[in-house]
């Protein structure tokens, strides 16, 4: 539910904003919480993001933990770098991949 709906809302943001995704076209960002037991593979292709659940171990471009109140700070604008300096963020993997998404979160 959280996963469709997560879906929905990204991609509706970016084609009203006309929103450039090109530089995460094919890459594969898993994003996990513990605390909230989420566990998601966002893929972007051709100016679209799908949104899946995460059964099994998969490749990975990058690989983001976070803790629920990182996950939340997100939402209300917080950037990527202010969680990592705050190291309420890890992440593994390509560096520039994660830039690229908060620019796209931006």
């Amino acid at each position: 539910m959280v996963r469709l709906a997560l879906e929905k809302t990204l991609n509706h943001l970016i084609n009203t904003n006309n929103i450039d995704t090109s530089k995460l076209n094919n890459k594969i960002i898993r994003l996990s919480v513990d605390e909230l037991n989420l566990n998601l593979l966002f893929m972007f292709s051709n100016s679209r993001l799908y949104v899946m659940e995460m059964h099994d171990q998969q490749n990975v471009d990058v690989d983001i933990k976070l803790n629920k109140t990182a996950f939340l700070s997100l939402f209300k604008g917080a950037s990527f770098e202010e969680l990592i300096e705050s190291d309420e963020i890890e992440i593994n993997g390509n560096i520039k991949t994660p830039q690229q998404l908060a620019q796209f979160i931006a």
